[in-house]
Parts: structure tokens; C-alpha cells; sequence
């Protein structure tokens, strides 16, 4: 009965962290400047890792754990110029997900993190957010299916700031 208890009490940190998430993933998108937007996406994988690490759905915990690291290579592209990271990256993302794969559902949130991966390499903020209507898309039901409230709330969210932020900078991309 201690372990239900601990177990649920575990859940529900997560499901507080989802709510966190989805605060930094808002403002995430809003930034005119891919470095910024950069290092929010930074804390987010963080926060999504632990999230996820507390309902149990450890694919996408392994993922968004080697997204930090993806996303601190992103960041400081001035080291990092060799073009074929991105190409690295996505496979290495593919991997992870691949083998901590825990069902058929698993599919949804491997290919919108893979794909995810390969999109933030893009130099041009609004082309990554284009991007994330996909992406968040294949999450969404990933979240729906092992039930991250935060998640589905994230993904929500974060589908509506991007297409808010689409409409808003589609100035500074001409």
C-alpha cells in the first residue's frame, strides 16, 4: 500500500512538472532569436525528462534526456560547425527511441523526436516552428496514450504558440 501511495505521489510531481514544461515550451516559441529560443528548449528537455521519468514513459525520458544534450550542441554551433551533426543527431535520437521503446505507441513519440532533432538544426526560428506542427502533433497522441496530462497540455500549447508565433514573426522571415 506504501509503494501505491509513493507511486502516486510520483505521478503527480510529474504531472506538476508537465505544467512547468508547458510554461517554458510558450515562451520558447515566442522568441524572435534561435539562441534564445535555444536555451529554453534546453531547460524544457530537462523538465520533460523528469516529467517523463515520473509517469514511466521511458522512451520519451531517454530522448528528451539526449535532447539536452542535442540542443547544447545546437546552441553553440560555432564549435560544433561540421554539417553532418544534424544527420548524427537524428539517427542517434532514432536509436535512443528505438531501443527504449516500450510498445507500438512508442513509434509516435520516436518519429516526433527524431524529426524534431533534424529541425532544430534549422538557422531560421520560423522554419522550426513550422516544424513543431508536425512534431507536436505525433507527441500529442504519445501523451494521450500513456496519459501525461502535462504533456498533452505541452504539446497543446505549444501546437497554438507556434502557429501564434508563425503568424506573428512571418515579417521577419521575408
Amino acid at each position: 500500500n506504501y509503494q501505491k501511495v509513493e507511486r502516486n505521489m510520483i505521478e503527480i510531481v510529474g504531472q506538476i512538472l508537465g505544467v512547468i514544461a508547458f510554461f517554458i515550451a510558450f515562451a520558447s516559441y515566442q522568441m524572435k532569436s534561435r539562441n534564445k529560443l535555444l536555451v529554453l528548449q534546453i531547460m524544457l528537455t530537462l523538465v520533460m525528462s523528469a516529467h517523463y521519468f515520473c509517469i514511466a514513459a521511458y522512451p520519451a525520458m531517454a530522448m528528451n534526456l539526449f535532447g539536452v544534450v542535442r540542443n547544447i550542441v545546437y546552441y553553440r554551433n560555432d564549435i560544433f560547425k561540421w554539417k553532418y551533426i544534424p544527420v548524427i543527431f537524428t539517427i542517434m535520437m532514432f536509436l535512443i527511441g528505438f531501443f527504449t521503446s516500450s510498445g507500438a505507441w512508442s513509434v509516435l513519440v520516436i518519429a516526433g523526436l527524431t524529426i524534431n532533432t533534424y529541425c532544430l538544426s534549422f538557422k531560421n526560428p520560423q522554419h522550426f516552428r513550422i516544424s513543431l506542427l508536425i512534431t507536436c502533433s505525433l507527441v500529442l497522441l504519445y501523451d494521450i496514450i500513456v496519459f501525461s496530462l502535462g504533456g498533452i497540455m505541452l504539446e497543446s500549447i505549444s501546437i497554438i504558440s507556434a502557429l501564434i508565433g508563425i503568424f506573428r514573426n512571418r515579417q521577419i522571415s521575408k
